[in-house]
């Protein structure tokens, strides 16, 4: 007799054992025919619980069930801050680490333009653009301490424009009365800040409407 994952096996080894299965099962059913018919059908060669297997219950059936259709829940605000998940950490404050992400973005930004349209045809377009790696240049601000930095912007949130320098100073630049410049395939755009104050995902979205611009 063998106990296979809770279950028992009867391989008679001497025939002792196949014996008293045989004789156990023709002694329980009265009539000889049937006894033996029952035996090489339900019995011989075959594998047999003694035990009926433990059911599920209900209420764990439903637990477990409500664990598989839980949707993950996202991080709040708070936690973000607190892990610090829009925090840029100081073993990656260099320029030369973002060289490659402004390549990128070159490619990226000739993409978006394409081959005709001239530079006017760029500006709906520039609007809704991924800024992440472009080369920026703080050309008017209302803080006199920001104008003149230049660098790769690598992070953006909706009124902040973070910037590299070459000398691996991470700036934070305000969006709100700022002006900035960069330069693609020999063109110079400018960028008022003002205009840009979403989130690159949200800018990407939304709908545009021509407004007069104010100088600083």
């Amino acid at each position: 007799m063998q106990v296979l994952a809770g279950r028992v096996q009867t391989t008679p080894s001497d025939g002792s054992t196949g014996h008293f299965a045989a004789e156990y099962v023709q002694s329980a059913i009265e009539a000889p025919q049937q006894s033996q018919q029952a035996y090489r059908d339900k019995v011989k060669g075959k594998v047999l619980s003694l035990e009926n297997p433990v059911k599920e219950s209900a209420e764990k059936r439903r637990r477990r069930q409500r664990q598989g259709n839980a949707k993950p829940q996202a991080l709040t605000a708070r936690e973000k801050r607190s892990l610090g998940v829009h925090q840029l950490s100081h073993a990656n404050r260099s320029y030369a680490t973002f060289e490659p992400l402004h390549a990128l973005w070159c490619q990226y930004i000739a993409e978006v333009r394409g081959s005709g349209g001239g530079a006017k045809a760029l500006l709906p377009k520039l609007l809704k653009a991924d800024l992440h790696g472009s080369m920026l240049t703080v050309t008017r601000s209302r803080c006199p301490n920001y104008v003149g930095v230049t660098g790769i912007m690598v992070m953006e949130t909706k009124n902040i424009f973070h910037i590299i320098d070459r000398r691996n100073k991470l700036r934070a630049i305000p969006k709100a009365h700022s002006v900035f410049s960069l330069c693609i395939q020999g063109h110079e755009y400018l960028v008022y800040g003002d205009q840009f104050c979403h989130r690159s995902g949200d800018r990407a979205a939304k709908k545009f409407k021509g407004r007069p611009t104010v100088d600083l």
